[in-house]
């Protein structure tokens, strides 16, 4: 299969790979399809992967927040979480506890960006493990880990942590579009302002998507 036939392919199993239910016989072609060449092929694939939630899959899911492939998606409206990358750190956060201590070595990577998405996949985990090490990172003021992690302290919503967060947008190379998204629609009001402040202060025009849910457009 080359080409559009072998792309094709790829997504229509990856589509419906939760149906198997495990690596075993052809979802073992997951793991390889992570690193396709193909355009969205790595982001299907990880998507199954994180559907399927085989603890086999986190060694390859954790190098994959490495992974700088990105989906063109054809939108004006920037849509966080849109890369092979970002999608794997949503994979190991539904594979749950198994991926807990890999993504906490994560966090000491020396990329800010590998850092940031094992913090928000620690995030999604109900693990004492995971709760300890984010909050440790708090009382640290650990700005990357703590945006990485900005919806569990979000939830806290005590005015120290809505200080710390607003702080976190705020740091050059921390602040993000995928905080922005989260702050325009959390319903507080000083974190949607602080949304909207950053969106104007680096050129984002602010609007609504299909869904009705806030977010930043492309000028």
């Amino acid at each position: 299969m080359q080409g559009s036939q072998r792309e094709a392919g790829f997504r229509q199993f990856g589509d419906f790979a939760g149906l198997y239910g495990g690596l075993g016989g052809d979802g073992i072609r997951l793991l390889a399809a992570v690193n396709d060449p193909g355009r969205d092929i790595p982001w299907r694939a990880v998507d199954a992967l994180g559907e399927i939630r085989d603890q086999r899959a986190v060694p390859t899911l954790i190098a994959t927040l490495d992974n700088h492939h990105p989906v063109a998606s054809g939108q004006l409206l920037v849509v966080p979480g849109m890369s092979a990358a970002d999608k794997a750190g949503e994979a190991l956060g539904k594979i749950g506890p198994p991926a807990v201590d890999p993504l906490i070595a994560a966090l000491g990577d020396s990329e800010a960006e590998v850092r940031k998405r094992a913090a928000s996949a620690l995030t999604n985990i109900n693990d004492r493990r995971a709760a300890g090490v984010l909050q440790r990172a708090f009382r640290q003021r650990d700005m990357i880990v703590i945006a990485g992690a900005h919806l569990f302290f979000m939830k806290k919503g005590d005015p120290t942590s809505l200080n710390v967060l607003i702080e976190a947008l705020n740091l050059r190379g921390v602040g993000d579009v995928k905080m922005v998204d989260d702050f325009l629609n959390s319903g507080n009001a000083r974190l949607e302002k602080a949304g909207e402040d950053w969106a104007k202060s680096h050129q984002y025009l602010l609007g609504v998507n299909g869904n009705g849910r806030r977010g930043v457009f492309i000028p």
